[in-house]
């Protein structure tokens, strides 16, 4: 699976979860925009930006890692799940993604010019 198609995955995969979240009645409580929210882009991002560095190139392992602690954590959760934390782990993977990858083609472009 290349990365675009990962990426394009990852957007459906959050898509759904909106959806899903749109049809059915949730907390009041739960607010799209929240430091929680920020929290969970953030961490999700960090986690895909460190497996970047530990496998580079291997865009499946990162999200596969990012999204298996997302679900431990919601399933954690237990009651207090939120289909929105998840969403917002699905754009922290995003964020992470285009990170990683703008790395890496900043890195090759440094190697390339080095000869």
């Amino acid at each position: 699976m290349g990365a675009r198609e990962l990426r394009q995955s990852v957007v459906a995969l959050a898509s759904l979860a909106w959806a899903v979240d749109a049809l059915a009645v949730g907390d009041v409580d739960d607010l799209w925009i929240r430091q929680d929210k920020f929290l969970h882009v953030a961490a999700c991002a960090g986690i895909v930006l460190a497996a970047s560095c530990l496998a580079p190139r291997k865009d499946i392992l990162w999200v596969a890692l990012a999204l298996f602690i997302a679900v431990i954590k919601e399933i954690y959760d237990g009651p207090r799940a939120s289909l929105r934390d998840f969403v917002a782990d699905c754009v922290g993977i995003l964020v992470g993604l285009e990170a990683a990858r703008l790395r890496h083609a900043s890195k090759d472009a440094h190697e390339s010019n080095l000869f």
